[in-house]
């Protein structure tokens, strides 16, 4: 099966960061991109009643974008258990749990979004 470049070449860069200084800044501003494109689609989920509305924005952004990162290095290493069907059904749990709003929570949220 043929992976997508990307995340290979976000764990090339990772591991080059690692070890070279000068790449560090780059990598910190690469991480921060990442958490606020997180955040702003939790923001639109909250707003159209899909997510909910108590959690740390932050927090989530920051936990799911590192979760990501940490299964993502052991899908690249072949770790046994790790594939990339595990991936995505740690990844859909973890969303799930942290974010999705109760069916109650969604009739009322949809009801706030259409009138504003």
């Amino acid at each position: 099966m043929d992976r997508p470049r990307q995340p290979r070449l976000r764990a090339r860069y990772w591991a080059e960061a690692v070890v070279r200084l000068e790449l560090r800044a780059a990598h910190e501003e690469f991480c921060a991109r990442r958490q606020d494109a997180v955040l702003r689609i939790v923001l639109r989920g909250r707003r159209q009643g899909v997510f909910r509305s108590d959690v740390d924005l932050e927090g989530v952004a920051l936990r799911l974008t590192a979760f990501t990162d940490g299964v993502a290095v052991q899908v690249r290493t072949g770790a046994p258990r790790m594939t990339v069907s595990v991936l995505r059904e740690l990844l859909i749990d973890f969303v799930r749990r942290a974010l999705v709003a109760q069916p109650e929570m969604r009739k009322a949220a949809a009801v706030g979004y259409s009138r504003s």
